[in-house]
């Protein structure tokens, strides 16, 4: 059964809704698993006594901030285990981002590179978002 909501009945802030009695299930596409598993790896890493903290700052962040530390998760992610690059050619955390990286318990590696993956103003602006963290 499919039950529709008359139009008449709407508001302008109502979306129109379907109903029926069935379940349905879709399966996540590769794209999104992949991403939630990069993610996975970020929070896994975070300091859960101050995951509120984190979450209040991204939470207070404008877009285009958002999508700036969202790229820096999701390198953090795909960097995680990073494993045949010589010690000599692996960046240090680099003094912008330290307290950051030391007070969200991060791996050191994978944020380093994360880091340096942005370049020029986009790397200044990530040091001055989470310089509010």
């Amino acid at each position: 059964k499919i039950h529709l909501v008359s139009a008449s009945l709407l508001t302008n802030i109502q979306e129109p809704k379907i109903y029926t009695n069935k379940n349905i299930t879709f399966n996540e596409h590769p794209f999104y698993l992949g991403r939630k598993e990069v993610v996975k790896r970020f929070m896994k890493d975070l300091n859960k006594k101050n995951l509120k903290e984190f979450m209040e700052n991204y939470i207070g962040l404008d877009t285009r901030q958002k999508k700036t530390v969202e790229k820096f998760i999701m390198n953090y992610g795909r960097y995680y285990d990073l494993k045949d690059i010589p010690k000599e050619f692996t960046p240090k955390v680099p003094k912008e981002i330290d307290p950051f990286v030391k007070k969200y318990t991060l791996k050191r590696k994978p944020s380093a590179v994360s880091f340096y993956v942005f370049e020029g103003e986009e790397r200044e602006e990530f040091v001055e978002i989470i310089g509010n963290f």
